[in-house]
Protein backbone atom coordinates (compact mmCIF):
# COMPACT_ATOMS: atom_id res chain seq x y z
CA UNK A 1 0.00 0.00 0.00
CA UNK A 2 1.16 3.10 -1.13
CA UNK A 3 1.66 6.35 1.27
CA UNK A 4 -0.62 8.24 -0.48
CA UNK A 5 -3.30 5.67 0.25
CA UNK A 6 -2.13 5.13 3.90
CA UNK A 7 -2.82 8.55 4.97
CA UNK A 8 -6.18 8.76 3.30
CA UNK A 9 -7.03 5.84 5.95
CA UNK A 10 -5.15 7.18 8.91
CA UNK A 11 -7.02 10.86 8.54
CA UNK A 12 -10.57 8.87 8.10
CA UNK A 13 -9.52 6.99 10.67
CA UNK A 14 -9.24 10.01 13.14
CA UNK A 15 -11.93 11.67 11.83
CA UNK A 16 -14.24 9.07 12.72
CA UNK A 17 -12.49 8.94 16.15
CA UNK A 18 -13.08 12.60 16.60
CA UNK A 19 -16.81 12.47 15.72
CA UNK A 20 -17.43 9.58 17.66
CA UNK A 21 -15.83 11.29 20.96
CA UNK A 22 -17.76 14.46 20.67
CA UNK A 23 -20.83 12.49 20.14
CA UNK A 24 -20.33 10.68 23.53
CA UNK A 25 -18.88 14.49 24.81
CA UNK A 26 -22.81 15.44 23.94
CA UNK A 27 -24.14 12.54 25.63
CA UNK A 28 -22.22 13.27 29.02
CA UNK A 29 -22.51 17.04 28.25
CA UNK A 30 -26.84 16.02 28.11
CA UNK A 31 -26.29 14.12 31.38
CA UNK A 32 -24.15 16.55 33.08
CA UNK A 33 -27.06 19.28 32.79
CA UNK A 34 -30.08 16.97 33.60
CA UNK A 35 -28.79 15.63 35.94
CA UNK A 36 -27.79 18.94 37.73
CA UNK A 37 -31.69 20.44 37.05
CA UNK A 38 -32.74 17.21 38.41
CA UNK A 39 -30.17 18.02 41.97
CA UNK A 40 -31.66 21.14 41.80
CA UNK A 41 -35.46 20.30 41.58
CA UNK A 42 -35.95 21.94 38.19
CA UNK A 43 -38.51 19.18 37.11
CA UNK A 44 -39.91 21.44 34.76
CA UNK A 45 -36.71 22.06 33.45
CA UNK A 46 -35.90 18.51 32.73
CA UNK A 47 -38.76 17.54 31.64
CA UNK A 48 -38.64 20.30 28.91
CA UNK A 49 -34.68 19.18 28.14
CA UNK A 50 -34.78 18.87 24.25
CA UNK A 51 -37.85 17.80 24.15
CA UNK A 52 -38.01 17.29 20.87
CA UNK A 53 -34.52 15.30 20.27
CA UNK A 54 -35.62 12.23 23.15
CA UNK A 55 -34.06 9.65 20.40
CA UNK A 56 -30.58 11.47 20.73
CA UNK A 57 -30.40 11.43 24.53
CA UNK A 58 -28.62 8.39 27.11
CA UNK A 59 -30.79 6.43 28.86
CA UNK A 60 -29.67 7.80 31.92
CA UNK A 61 -31.26 11.22 30.62
CA UNK A 62 -34.38 9.26 30.16
CA UNK A 63 -34.24 7.90 33.49
CA UNK A 64 -33.77 11.70 35.13
CA UNK A 65 -36.73 12.86 32.52
CA UNK A 66 -38.63 9.74 33.97
CA UNK A 67 -38.29 10.68 37.86
CA UNK A 68 -38.93 14.22 37.01
CA UNK A 69 -42.37 13.30 35.99
CA UNK A 70 -42.77 11.08 38.97
CA UNK A 71 -41.67 13.79 41.50
CA UNK A 72 -44.56 15.75 40.01
CA UNK A 73 -47.17 13.12 40.33
CA UNK A 74 -47.31 12.18 36.60
CA UNK A 75 -46.75 8.24 36.95
CA UNK A 76 -47.82 7.73 33.16
CA UNK A 77 -45.69 9.88 31.94
CA UNK A 78 -43.20 8.91 34.35
CA UNK A 79 -43.73 5.46 33.16
CA UNK A 80 -42.98 5.77 30.05
CA UNK A 81 -39.36 7.55 29.95
CA UNK A 82 -38.55 4.76 32.46
CA UNK A 83 -39.60 2.24 29.99
CA UNK A 84 -38.10 4.41 26.72
CA UNK A 85 -34.37 4.41 29.08
CA UNK A 86 -34.74 0.41 29.90
CA UNK A 87 -35.12 -0.22 26.06
CA UNK A 88 -32.61 2.30 25.19
CA UNK A 89 -30.05 0.56 27.86
CA UNK A 90 -27.73 0.69 29.27
CA UNK A 91 -30.07 -0.08 32.15
CA UNK A 92 -29.36 -0.08 36.01
CA UNK A 93 -31.86 -1.62 38.34
CA UNK A 94 -33.47 2.01 39.60
CA UNK A 95 -35.13 2.21 36.24
CA UNK A 96 -36.54 -1.09 37.09
CA UNK A 97 -37.28 0.18 40.67
CA UNK A 98 -39.12 3.18 39.37
CA UNK A 99 -40.90 1.80 36.83
CA UNK A 100 -42.35 -0.97 38.39
CA UNK A 101 -43.59 1.82 41.41
CA UNK A 102 -45.21 3.63 38.49
CA UNK A 103 -46.98 0.07 37.11
CA UNK A 104 -48.14 0.03 40.61
CA UNK A 105 -49.56 3.47 41.13
CA UNK A 106 -51.41 3.06 37.93
CA UNK A 107 -52.73 -0.21 39.22
CA UNK A 108 -51.19 -2.50 36.26
CA UNK A 109 -50.09 -4.80 39.07
CA UNK A 110 -48.97 -7.67 37.16
CA UNK A 111 -46.76 -5.57 35.27
CA UNK A 112 -45.25 -4.17 38.40
CA UNK A 113 -44.89 -7.63 39.37
CA UNK A 114 -42.44 -8.30 36.87
CA UNK A 115 -40.37 -5.44 37.46
CA UNK A 116 -40.44 -6.36 41.34
CA UNK A 117 -39.34 -9.87 40.57
CA UNK A 118 -36.52 -8.74 38.55
CA UNK A 119 -35.10 -7.26 40.83
CA UNK A 120 -35.53 -9.62 43.62
CA UNK A 121 -33.93 -12.00 40.72
CA UNK A 122 -30.70 -8.96 40.82
CA UNK A 123 -30.65 -9.15 44.59
CA UNK A 124 -30.86 -5.39 44.39
CA UNK A 125 -33.36 -3.80 46.29
CA UNK A 126 -34.74 -7.00 47.68
CA UNK A 127 -36.42 -5.55 50.39
CA UNK A 128 -38.67 -3.11 49.17
CA UNK A 129 -38.95 -5.19 45.99
CA UNK A 130 -40.29 -7.72 48.30
CA UNK A 131 -42.70 -5.69 49.84
CA UNK A 132 -43.77 -4.40 46.75
CA UNK A 133 -44.32 -7.26 44.96
CA UNK A 134 -46.55 -8.44 48.28
CA UNK A 135 -48.48 -5.79 47.89
CA UNK A 136 -49.09 -5.96 44.51
CA UNK A 137 -50.16 -9.78 44.77
CA UNK A 138 -52.32 -8.78 47.53
CA UNK A 139 -54.01 -6.26 45.32
CA UNK A 140 -54.57 -8.41 42.34
CA UNK A 141 -56.54 -11.07 45.76
CA UNK A 142 -53.91 -13.67 45.54
CA UNK A 143 -52.92 -13.53 49.07
CA UNK A 144 -51.27 -17.01 48.82
CA UNK A 145 -48.54 -15.52 46.32
CA UNK A 146 -48.61 -12.59 48.80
Amino acid sequence: MNQRKMKKILTAFICIICIYNSLLAQIDEDLIIVQQLFDDQKFDEVIKYKSKKIKKLSSKCLYYKGLSFFNKEDDKSANHFFDLAIKKGPIDEAMYFYRGFTFFYLGRFNQALIDFKYLINQNQSKSIAYSLAGESFLRLNQKDSA
